[in-house]
C-alpha cells in the first residue's frame, strides 16, 4: 500500500532532524546578523561624540560579540571568519576618525561656513550678517511630530523668545525639498509663525537643501549654536529625550539652554555635541 506524505514524515525521524538543524543555524545567522548591525549603529551613530577612539559602548559592543568566537554554533565550520569579515567591514564602514563625530558632522571649535537664504519675508539674510552674536540654527519640519512636540508644547518658542530677549540671534531653518513632508513656501511660512507664535529672528527656506547639506544637518529637529567669533560652539539635540509626547519636556535634560547659558556666562560648553533625534531633514 502507498504511504502518505503524513506516514513518511512521521517515521522520517533523520529528515526531521536535518530540518531542526537547519532552522537552528538560520536563526542563529540571524542573531549574528542582528548583532552587527547593532554594533555597526553603535559606531556609526554613537549618542554622544568625542575624540576618544573607542568609547564605552563601542567597547562594550565588541566585547558582547566576541562570544560566539569563543563557543561557534554545532554544525557551522565558518563562524570566526564570518566574524572577522564582518567586523572588518562594519569597522571600514563606520569607525569614527580622531577628532571628528562618526556622523561627520561638523567639527566643535571649527568656523560655521556662512550662507544666505531667503526668510518669510522674502528678506535676504547671511549668516556673517549676525557676526558678534550668538547664532542657533534650528532645522525644522512643521509637520514633523517630534518637531510639532516641542512646538505643541511651547518649548521651542519659550526659548526663542528667552534667548531672543538676550540678544541671541534665532534662526529657523525649512530643508525639505518642494514636495516633500514640511515643504513651506513664504506664503505657508508666515502662516506657520502666525499659528504657533513661534519668535525665531527669522524662518529661512532651504528648498534645495544647500544649506542643510553644508552644515550636514540630519534630523527635524537639528541645532547648532554659534559664538560671536563664528565658531561652532554646540551641535545636536535639542534634550536628551527622544519621544514625541510634549510632557517629556518638563523632565528632559535641554542641552541647547544649558549650552547658551554656559556660553552667554562665558563658560566654555560642557556638553558641546549631541546625537540629534527626530525625523530625517526631507532633502531631494
Amino acid at each position: 500500500m502507498k504511504k502518505s506524505w503524513r506516514t513518511c514524515w512521521g517515521n522520517d525521524s533523520f529528515l526531521k532532524a536535518r530540518l531542526f538543524r537547519l532552522l537552528t543555524q538560520t536563526n542563529y545567522l540571524m542573531r549574528q546578523c542582528q548583532r552587527i548591525i547593532r554594533l555597526y549603529h553603535t559606531i556609526r551613530y554613537p549618542v554622544a561624540c568625542d575624540t576618544n577612539a573607542l568609547n564605552v559602548s563601542t567597547i562594550s559592543a565588541f566585547v558582547f560579540m566576541l562570544g560566539p568566537l569563543q563557543k561557534p554554533q554545532r554544525g557551522l565550520r565558518w563562524p570566526c571568519m564570518f566574524w572577522v569579515v564582518m567586523i572588518a567591514l562594519v569597522a571600514a564602514l563606520g569607525y569614527p576618525q580622531e577628532g571628528r563625530c562618526a556622523d561627520e558632522a561638523l567639527a566643535i571649535g571649527q568656523i560655521a561656513p556662512d550662507f544666505t537664504l531667503t526668510d518669510a519675508d522674502n528678506r535676504s539674510l547671511s549668516l556673517k550678517d549676525f557676526a558678534g552674536q550668538f547664532v542657533v540654527l534650528e532645522w525644522m519640519n512643521p509637520d514633523c511630530p517630534f518637531v510639532r512636540k516641542h512646538y505643541d508644547s511651547d518649548n521651542m518658542q519659550a526659548l526663542q523668545r528667552a534667548y531672543t530677549g538676550k540678544g541671541v540671534v534665532w534662526l529657523s531653518i525649512d530643508s525639505s525639498a518642494p514636495e516633500k513632508q514640511g515643504h513651506l513656501t513664504q506664503q505657508m511660512a508666515r502662516a506657520f509663525l502666525e499659528q504657533r507664535q513661534a519668535k525665531p529672528s527669522a524662518l529661512l527656506l532651504d528648498p534645495d537643501g544647500t544649506v542643510g547639506r553644508l552644515y550636514k544637518a540630519k534630523t527635524t529637529p537639528h541645532l547648532f549654536i554659534i559664538d560671536p567669533q563664528g565658531r561652532l560652539i554646540y551641535e545636536g539635540a535639542i534634550d536628551d529625550t527622544p519621544s514625541v509626547d510634549p510632557a517629556d519636556v518638563e523632565t528632559a535634560r535641554n542641552y541647547v539652554r544649558q549650552a547658551l547659558e554656559e556660553a552667554l556666562a562665558g563658560k566654555p560648553v560642557s556638553t558641546p555635541q549631541t546625537r540629534s533625534y527626530g525625523c530625517s531633514v526631507k532633502y531631494d
